[in-house]
């Protein structure tokens, strides 16, 4: 009876042991992560149904030269890692490492050791996630050329619509001819590369040949010294194509300051001081935009404005007597000189605006009727 009961303690012992130690680690992979730019690679792993709920795994990478690197230790259910993740730095890229993955319990011992074979971390030239993204650059792109070329031939004539705040700059710069009192014209307050202050030089050419014609004096205050010498090469480019070159007059052209409201103030000098006919205020414009405004409405000038700043618009409306709306302040530049390219891009953007709206409009229908394969075609991968 004793040597049974023995017996019986020794084989329960055995199986206690054993399914401690049952639990296994299986299809243990390691590849390098795709879709990215290098130098991170993904493990994976899965665990038997009898491994601990409280069980861990743990990542190490070792290099070519043994040198072992503890990745993280992660719950045993996640079944995956990322080794340059969460800013975290990866393996050097074309640089052969292997990975050590180790199931342990809840107290650290070792129940499982699997070795993946030696990977590459790898960038990748594309990220095939945004091939969506490709493929609407090349569309919108084709269409572009493909304006450009039709403008080029001469073979159709783009129609953009009429905008009356253009329309008024040739009765602001008559008026001012009448009254016998300059122009002023405020290119913004940013940078020469700011989209918005090249709109606004390329419109001030149009002004400045406008105001040539007329001999009408011209003052372009500016905010800082690059775009006072993009804006005095506009006006004599200007004056030269109205026939007028001796009517560039280089102190029109002024340097106010670089700080915002110094700068500020000193344009509203000059319109309290000049009491010019005919205030142009395009470009990008912040909280100076209302006492612009404010000011040139009380010096009873006939004002004009254009910006894409979306904060700013009420102001304009508001205190000026016309006003271009966002994207009516870039097209007004192509609307003035008529240049093929700026046409053929204008008509390019239209046309995308076009497709996606039809896009918008069948994604709700197919949304509607429970189909979501062409909303996620133009989900972005990360």
């Amino acid at each position: 009876m004793i040597r049974g009961a023995a017996v019986a303690a020794a084989c329960s012992v055995l199986v206690a042991a054993g399914s401690a130690t049952a639990a296994s680690l299986s299809d243990v992979t390691a590849k390098d992560t795709p879709n990215d730019g290098g130098r991170s690679v993904t493990v994976t792993w899965e665990t038997s149904a009898d491994t601990p709920a409280d069980a861990s795994v743990r990542l190490e990478r070792v290099d070519a030269s043994g040198v072992v690197t503890e990745i993280a230790v992660v719950p045993a259910s996640q079944a995956h890692v990322v080794d340059g993740s969460s800013g975290q730095e990866g393996p050097p890229d074309r640089t052969p490492v292997s990975y050590q993955v180790t199931l342990e319990d809840a107290s650290g011992a070792s129940l499982a050791v699997v070795s993946t074979d030696p990977i590459m971390a790898l960038p990748q030239f594309f990220h095939r996630g945004r091939l969506n993204v490709l493929v609407m650059l090349g569309v919108f792109t084709g269409l572009l050329f493909y304006n450009i070329w039709r403008a080029n031939q001469g073979t159709s004539h783009f129609y953009i619509r009429r905008l009356a705040p253009v329309d008024a700059m040739d009765e602001a710069i008559g008026r001012a001819t009448e009254m016998g009192r300059p122009v002023l014209y405020v290119p913004g307050i940013e940078e020469v590369q700011d989209i918005q202050t090249i709109a606004a030089m390329l419109i001030l050419e149009r002004v400045a040949e406008k105001t040539a014609n007329y001999e009408v004096p011209l003052t372009v205050p500016t905010r800082t010294p690059f775009v006072l010498a993009v804006a005095d090469e506009v006006v004599r480019t200007g004056c030269t194509a109205a026939g007028r070159p001796d009517a560039y007059r280089p102190d029109g052209i002024r340097y106010i300051s670089n700080e915002q409201f110094a700068y500020c103030a000193g344009v509203n000098g000059i319109i309290l001081r000049d009491r010019p006919a005919a205030n142009f205020y395009l470009g990008r414009f912040f909280a100076e935009s209302l006492i612009f405004a404010e000011t040139g409405f009380a010096a009873g000038s006939i004002q004009i404005a254009g910006t894409a700043e979306v904060t700013q618009l009420p102001f304009f409306i508001a205190a000026c007597d016309y006003t271009l709306i966002g994207e009516e302040f870039f097209a007004a530049s192509a609307y003035l000189s008529r240049d093929p390219s700026l046409l053929s891009t204008l008509r390019a953007a239209d046309w995308a605006k076009v497709i996606l709206v039809l896009a918008l409009l069948t994604g709700a229908v197919l949304e509607s009727l429970g189909m979501s394969a062409f909303r996620d075609w133009f989900s972005v991968a990360g």
